[in-house]
């Protein structure tokens, strides 16, 4: 594969077989808590799609998002709707549609700044690319 070939293999998106909607149970002796996730898309210059590819091009992806229900483990609620890491504007980069990769570096900075949360540090940053870390510092 030439250089050119390998860069727009970057930019293609994978379609995706997943579905649209998943429901997910949890199922106990007195209780049943559902959980109702709808795949993430975006729109860009007229084309509604969802993550490009997966971990490498030409493999599928999909993202969901909770969109009812709450997940109640004990005394503790683990997982609603509406609560995010990041929103759907901040995944987009570029204009393009994000991939897997993109993701997972979202999820691992957030992961980095756990330790440094209120009140020890008011406010921190942190950049990852490509699943490397590259900083983390106080604001």
């Amino acid at each position: 594969m030439n250089a050119r070939d390998f860069r727009q293999a970057y930019k293609t998106i994978t379609e995706d077989h997943f579905p649209d909607r998943l429901e997910i149970s949890f199922v106990d002796k007195q209780s049943r808590q559902t959980l109702l996730y709808e795949k993430v898309t975006w729109s860009i210059s007229g084309q509604s799609k969802g993550l490009r590819y997966g971990e490498n091009p030409g493999q599928e992806a999909a993202l969901y998002k909770a969109v009812n229900g709450n997940l109640t483990l004990g005394s503790v609620t683990c997982i609603q709707p509406g609560r995010y890491l990041a929103s759907d504007l901040e995944l987009l980069q570029s204009g393009k549609h994000p991939g897997k990769t993109n993701i997972t570096d979202v999820d691992s900075a957030l992961n980095m700044q756990l330790p440094f949360r209120p009140p020890l540090c008011p406010r921190t940053s942190s950049s990852i690319s490509d699943l490397t870390p590259g900083s983390l510092q106080e604001l």
